[in-house]
């Protein structure tokens, strides 16, 4: 079952102050400490804890966390830092769900003079006999189920799908066909950077990392370029920044020197996580700017095609 991110996010925030807080698993995976979208699986869960599950397989079996996270969640486990694993999902889901959010924002006005423009629009031609009120409710029906559907393809599938892929497969796509240093190209390997930031704290080697990673990205190609960073590292001991940058997957010249130069000074443990927080506040900024154009531009042009009765 899929759910939100905003209800995946609740999860893993109730986990992480839980085991901050020390509290015991049976405590902690009771009905009453659990969000509300996941109380029904309590009892199963209690059951496996009555037989020596761990957090990450009860998590798995109940399919409330995809394959790669119980993959992380379980390394945290047996290295002693699953609180540490727990938060930094938390953080990363949580700054998925602030995407959204913002984009869902800069979208409303442009939606509401699409909404306005539909129902209408053929008002007029109602008003003066031209078209039946059958006709007319059949009309706005169907082309706001489309815009709906429309809407929940284009972007609530990719945005708010909150297991499988840990990138947005439409940003992977668009990465690909632009130049190293633009933008969009920079945003994917700084969520890249993000994700194998949060193997390192959980105490994984690159190769576990490099396997870890092509698991949590949906796109063919993608893993390919993994399986060759990984046969990099193990056959012939290449490091982990040569490995990633000659496969494809980072292209940046910056993220590639920076992520070289801390893995040869041997402070790319400490350093990555303070690199990937400044370049992702600094392109947030970016990213606002952006998606106000954006809303600016498509209101515009929403307001143009009802002012020429596009939606009549």
């Amino acid at each position: 079952m899929s759910y939100t991110l905003k209800q995946k996010t609740q999860l893993f925030h109730q986990l992480y102050v839980g085991a901050n807080a020390a509290l015991p698993l049976t405590v902690l995976l009771s009905p009453q400490m659990l969000p509300a979208a996941f109380r029904q699986y309590a009892v199963q869960m209690q059951r496996m804890l009555d037989k020596g599950r761990p957090l990450s397989a009860m998590l798995a079996a109940c399919k409330l966390i995809a394959p790669w996270e119980a993959k992380l969640l379980a390394t945290g486990e047996a290295c002693g830092r699953l609180d540490v694993v727990l938060g930094d999902m938390e953080a990363f889901l949580l700054a998925r769900q602030q995407q959204l959010t913002a984009i869902q924002a800069r979208l409303l006005y442009p939606l509401l003079v699409l909404l306005v423009a539909i129902v209408v629009g053929p008002v007029p031609a109602l008003a003066m006999g031209k078209l039946s009120f059958n006709h007319y409710v059949l009309g706005v029906a169907v082309k706001l189920a489309v815009s709906y559907l429309l809407y929940q393809v284009l972007l609530m599938r990719s945005l708010e799908r909150s297991v499988g892929g840990a990138v947005n497969p439409l940003l992977i796509r668009v990465a690909r066909r632009v130049d190293s240093n633009h933008w969009l190209r920079q945003l994917f390997e700084i969520s890249y950077l993000n994700l194998l930031t949060m193997c390192l704290d959980a105490g994984v080697d690159a190769a576990e990392t490099l396997r870890i990673l092509k698991d949590a990205i949906d796109d063919p190609r993608l893993r390919q370029q993994h399986m060759l960073a990984l046969n990099s590292v193990q056959k012939h001991g290449v490091s982990l920044a040569q490995a990633l940058a000659a496969s494809g997957i980072l292209c940046n010249y910056q993220i590639i020197g920076f992520f070289t130069t801390a893995e040869q000074a041997g402070a790319l443990h400490s350093d990555l996580r303070q690199f990937v927080q400044g370049k992702r506040s600094e392109l947030a900024t970016l990213v606002q700017f952006k998606l106000k154009l954006l809303s600016q531009w498509l209101y515009l042009v929403l307001l143009v095609m009802a002012v020429a009765g596009y939606f009549r």
